[in-house]
Parts: C-alpha cells; structure tokens; sequence
C-alpha cells in the first residue's frame, strides 16, 4: 500500500497472521508492515528503461539484429530490419543470418570472426539478401552482447544504397573530365599545400613521362623532372605568382629518363586560407613541344633569308590589275639594294620600283605568267628610291599553301647593273670588231670571233637563278636540296638526299669549303665567297651563307645552306618549297599567331564562375565582365539552337562530354569560330552542378576553309 507523504510516497508490504484461540477462534491479528518503497521505485525505472530501449530498439533509422551466437539464429529484430528485408517478425526468429547475408570468402569471414574475439566490435561493408531475391549494400556493425542469459552478436546494419550511388556517380563525373582534359590534351594538377600531396591526371604524368596509374604525387615528382636550367625561373615564378596573388604561367623544359626533352606550358592559380597562407594550387598543363621546335625552324629560315645577298621580297596573290599585288615582306637584300626601308614597302606594290626605261614588254610576259600561277625569269630595269635605275635578274614563283591554293607571289631579284655594263662594252666592242673585220686581217676575225663566243657564254650565264638551297645534317649528309643542284651538279633533289657533300659537289670543291662546314656544325654563321671546281668541270665564284640548326642542350644538328652563284653562269628557276610552310604560318613579318586555349568553369545554369585570361583574350572581355555573364550571352544567335540539344542531352547523362565547332561574339561586336570541348560535372547526389569548357579559337581555319 502506498501513502502519500511530505516527503514523499512511501510504499509499505504488510503481513497479516491470524492468532487463534482455544476453538480454533481467531483472537487477535499480528500485521506486520516493511518499506518497500526502494524496491518499487527500481522496479518503476526498470520497467521505463526497458520501454526506453524498446523505443530506441524499433525507432532506429539502422536495422538491427539480435544473432544467437551459438547457433547463427535471429533471436530478434527491429521494424526497419523486417521493413527494408521484407520479412515479418515471426518469419525472421525462424531464420539464421546465413539465409540473408550474403557469402563471404572464408579468409575475410575469418578476420571478422578474429576481430569480434579480440576487440568485441567490427565494422565492414557487405551486402543482405531481401525475402525478394534483391540485395542490399550494408555497412554492418557487430558487437558481442549478452542477450537473455546467451552470449549474442548485436548487428546494425546501415543501408549505404545512396552512398554508393552518389559514389558511382562522382566517379563518372571525374571519368568525364579526364576525358574532356585528354581530348584538349590538358593535364590537370592540384597541390595541396599543407600535406604536401599533389594529385595529377592521367595525361599529366603522361608529359612529365611517368607511368600512368599513380595519381598521388609530390613536389620531387614533378621538380625532379623539370630542366636544371630552367628550375630557378620556373621557382622564381611560382614565388612571384604566389606572393602577388597572381596566376602562375610559365614555360619550361621536362627532362625524361630517356633523355628527351619536352617542352610543357603551366598555368595555375593558388587559394588562400583566412589568414592570406596558401593553402591549395590548381592548375593545367600542356605539351608545347611542336610549337618549340616549328619557331625554331622558322626562325633559322628568316634568318637565313633575312641574311641573303639577293633581294626577296613577297606578295599577296591580288590583284593583278591596278592597284598590284601588296608587299607582305621583304628582306635586308632588298632593303640595301633600292634604298627602300621596310616600313616604306609592306602594304605598297612592286610598281614603286618601275620608272620610264622599265620595259612594257618584260612587264606584259610577268603579268602574263602571274595570271597561270607560273613562275618566270626576266632582266629589267628598275629603280631605287632615289631614283637611279639599276638592273635586276628577277626570278617570280607562285606559293601554295597547304590545301594547294596559290596565295602568294615569291620573288628574288639579283643586281645585274655591272654585268649589264659589261655586255654594253662588250656588244660595243664586238661591233667594232665587226666593222673591223673587213679591214683587218684574219687575226681580227679570229678576236672577233673569240669576242662573240665570250659573248655568248656571257648570255647563257644570264638565264639562271643562282640560289642553292640546301639542309645538311650534323652527319654532313644532306636531307633537302632544290631544283636548282639538279642545274649545278647533275642530281636531282631525290638523288642528293643522302649523299655526302663531296659525293655532290666534288671532293676538290669540298675541301676548300669544309673549313665553312667545321665552323657551322661548331655553331657559328658563316657567309663566305670562293671560286670552286664542279664535277662537270670548270670553276664557279660563288656566294655562300650557311646557318647552323642549334637544338637542345646547343646541340648542333645540321645547318642550312644558301649559295649563290656570283659568276656569269647560267642557274635554272628554283622553287623553294621550304617557304611554303613558313609562309602559311608567318609570311615572315606576320606570324600566323597559335591557336588561343579557353578554359571556363560555369554554374549549371549557364552563369560563369571562373575563366582563364586566354578566354578573356579570345572574346576581349575582362575576367569580371565575364564573371557577370553567361555563356548564352556569347553564343551567336543561329548556334543557340544547337548548343542547347547538346546540353539537353548532357544533363540526364544521356552523353558525358561533348565536341561542336560554334560561333561566338567578341565583346567589340566580331564573331569569331570557336571549337568547344565540354563536359558536365555532377555532386555527390548526382544533380548537375558545373559546366567546364575549354575552347580554342578555330576562325583562321573556318577563313581557310571557306576560301578552298
């Protein structure tokens, strides 16, 4: 009986003994009374906790399991463990575990048995079998209980079902940004500065010549690889870029274990803690070695042109009519053969150098050849700046550029005044000697003779372009010879690749000019001049320019070679097909500029939220007018259509990346080409979150294209 006190309630037990009389009569009553009050409170809270714990048992988000573990049986199990296997209470006490889960391999089977005996808990990620046959991916929790008098396995059963979805679908998200990175032939790098961990891409440890497979690098994996010479610079820009918060760009050299030399372009930024430490860097690589090499060449040939003793000069292919074809270049020959300098020439036409003695007739055979893209060889007379007329023997050919379609005119014009003059005394002279020569005796005719055949030699001399051009490598074979070896020596161009040069030009010759060849391969530019034997015999005064080939580590691996013959010797049309690439990327004062790399990192709704200076370049927008943008802003307007079916399929991961040529329009109001590799990155939850870009600049293409 409980009663109700100041102090609270109080519980008693009492007992209550009849005493009997004489008769068996009950006399009297002994009641005897105990404070239960403790006990009853335990046994109130021994009841809540057990409510308590039932609650939390069925409530749990996990399903849990109570396994016999003696026998494997399930002795009991919460709402969301039969809710998510299917099965109902009754039917999971009639089951072992062994029916739900699924097999494991007997060594992992026994290094989880070996953890719950040594430390009384494990954790692992396996998967159950629903009463359906469908399974379900787990992260299981153990621990060693002991359940209504049994020694038992108390099993959470987490579903991670989710989790490995979202996983899954981050994993593809990055498959499809490698790709996008590999299609533009990017390596991507991301160094965190605090551990010291860096993690490259795959195409990165590609360029920097490792193995591909081990994304987790270090600051050695990547110093170790950079060119000694080039290390202080590229340190010093690192430094630079993060003291000033400014993007790191530079270009250097990566040395293989081979050997080999690669040329690579970095760029990336760093991020800051709230102290202004930093903290992490991001950033993109790329293989720049054949743009190295192709400014090498084309530098080495300017200069062995720019250096020539003839004047060369070129032109735009129109117009042929008034107001003449535009000079695009013009070398240092020319230069100090009119008078002209080359600011006063570029943009104007060769009709500057015509006057009033300049033959309409040798002009009517130039126009007449220009007009069948044929090249053609004639003497005339010209004039300089100052207005003193010199003689030229002009060589004009017909350039082609890749596609075959000829777009520019090539021509080399030699000084030939003196020669003239000397024909003019000889021509005044042989008639003389022809007036003579019926007064005079047979001794005169035989002069006069002797004049004439001289005189005809002379003119067999004037019918030739006296320019050899030739590549030799640093093994003294040559690789590539003009036409015009076939006129001096007698072999055609497939003919003298291969040979040495004596086996070319003579072993007589040879040796007056090995000394050049030894100075050449040491790396010095030479321009020397010589009377040398030929193979057909007789002797040649030639004008000789030969620039060495300096490649890695001033290697020297062959040299160019021009010659000019300076004799009155008669030199076959030329066509040096060397200049047709120089002139499809240059023209020699215009460098056809390298394609510009884009990248953009853009919100799914198209808003931009970082772009790297070379797209800011490429459309002539700030980064923070961009960054106030969309991308559809700049998509010209018949492109939209288009871009828009792509990104309908990229969303529902119908496709994960993306290539299309579309029209963008610069901010000074210019369209411009531009070829787009895009791809869609997604969160862990695989919604759409960013849109990454990268782009280059495809327009002088489309021009050349259209064009052909």
């Amino acid at each position: 009986i409980s009663f109700s006190t100041a102090a609270g309630t109080v519980t008693y037990d009492y007992v209550l003994s009849p005493i009997y009389g004489a008769g068996g009569v009950v006399n009297s009553v002994v009641c005897t009374a105990r404070n239960i009050t403790e006990r009853k409170q335990a046994e109130i809270a021994l009841r809540e906790s057990e409510a308590k714990y039932r609650n939390l048992f069925e409530s749990a988000n996990d399903s849990i399991l109570i396994i016999d573990a003696a026998t494997d049986r399930i002795l009991n199990a919460n709402w969301n463990a039969m809710r998510r296997l299917g099965y109902t209470h009754q039917e999971l006490l009639q089951l072992s575990i062994r029916t739900i889960d699924m097999p494991l391999d007997k060594t992992h089977h026994q290094a989880i048995l070996r953890e719950l005996q040594s430390r009384g808990n494990v954790i692992f990620e396996h998967a159950c079998r629903c009463k359906d046959g469908t399974t379900l991916p787990v992260e299981v929790s153990i621990r060693v209980i002991e359940y209504e008098g049994r020694l038992a396995y108390l099993c959470f059963d987490r579903d991670i079902t989710e989790r490995k979805q979202a996983e899954a679908a981050l994993r593809q998200s990055t498959e499809r940004l490698t790709l996008a990175l590999d299609a533009a032939k990017l390596g991507l790098w991301d160094w965190n500065m605090q551990t010291g961990e860096i993690l490259w891409t795959h195409y990165h440890e590609v360029i920097f010549g490792y193995e591909p497979g081990t994304p987790e690098r270090n600051y050695t994996d990547w110093s170790s690889r950079v060119h000694p010479e080039d290390m202080p610079q590229v340190e010093a820009a690192l430094q630079t870029a993060m003291v000033n918060r400014q993007d790191f760009i530079s270009e250097y050299r990566v040395q293989w274990p081979d050997g080999s030399l690669h040329w690579v372009k970095g760029h990336g930024c760093f991020y800051y803690n709230d102290q202004g430490e930093p903290i992490r860097m991001l950033g993109v690589l790329n293989d720049i070695s054949d743009r190295k090499q192709a400014e090498e060449q084309l530098r080495l040939l300017e200069s062995a042109i720019f250096n020539a003793n003839d004047a060369i000069l070129i032109t735009k292919m129109q117009p042929l009519d008034e107001p003449g074809p535009e000079i695009v270049y013009v070398n240092q020959g020319f230069t100090l053969m009119t008078g002209y300098s080359t600011d006063e020439v570029i943009g104007k036409t060769p009709r500057i150098l015509q006057g009033a003695q300049t033959e309409r007739a040798q002009l009517d055979a130039i126009r007449a050849a220009l007009v069948k893209r044929e090249s053609i060889m004639v003497e005339m007379l010209n004039y300089q700046k100052d207005g003193s007329a010199f003689w030229v023997e002009l060589n004009i050919v017909p350039i082609a550029n890749n596609a075959g379609q000829y777009t520019h005119f090539l021509a080399v014009q030699r000084d030939i005044t003196e020669r003239k003059q000397i024909e003019a005394e000889i021509l005044a002279l042989n008639t003389d000697l022809e007036q003579r020569v019926l007064e005079r005796t047979a001794e005169l005719s035989c002069a006069n003779t002797a004049l004439q055949n001289s005189e005809q030699r002379l003119r067999l001399l004037t019918n030739s372009l006296p320019v050899c051009i030739a590549y030799v490598d640093a093994d003294r074979r040559y690789q590539f010879a003009n036409q015009t070896y076939q006129q001096w020596f007698g072999y055609t161009p497939d003919e003298i690749c291969g040979k040495y040069g004596w086996e070319v030009i003579g072993e007589d010759a040879y040796h007056i000019v090995e000394s050049w060849i030894d100075r050449v391969l040491a790396g010095e530019v030479v321009t020397e001049e010589a009377e040398l034997p030929y193979p057909q015999g007789g002797t040649h005064h030639i004008s000789t320019t030969l620039i060495p080939d300096i490649g890695e580590h001033s290697q020297v691996r062959g040299y160019y070679v021009m010659t000019t013959d300076i004799s009155d010797r008669k030199q076959s049309e030329t066509e040096p097909q060397w200049t047709d690439e120089a002139l499809h990327e240059k023209g020699f004062h215009t460098l056809m500029q390298r394609a510009a790399i884009g990248i953009s990192w853009a919100a799914a709704s198209g808003q931009f939220l970082q772009v790297n200076s070379q797209f800011c370049e490429m459309l002539g927008y700030t980064e923070t007018e961009l960054l106030q943008m969309t991308f559809q802003e700049l998509i010209h307007p018949n492109d939209l259509a288009n871009n828009w079916e792509y990104l309908q399929s990229l969303c529902p991961g119908e496709i994960s990346t993306f290539s299309l040529e579309k029209r963008y329009i610069r901010k000074d109001g210019q369209v411009i080409w531009v070829e787009v590799n895009g791809s869609l990155v997604r969160d862990l939850e695989g919604v759409p979150q960013y849109l990454i870009g990268i782009f280059e600049d495809i327009s002088d293409r489309k021009t050349k294209e259209q064009e052909d």
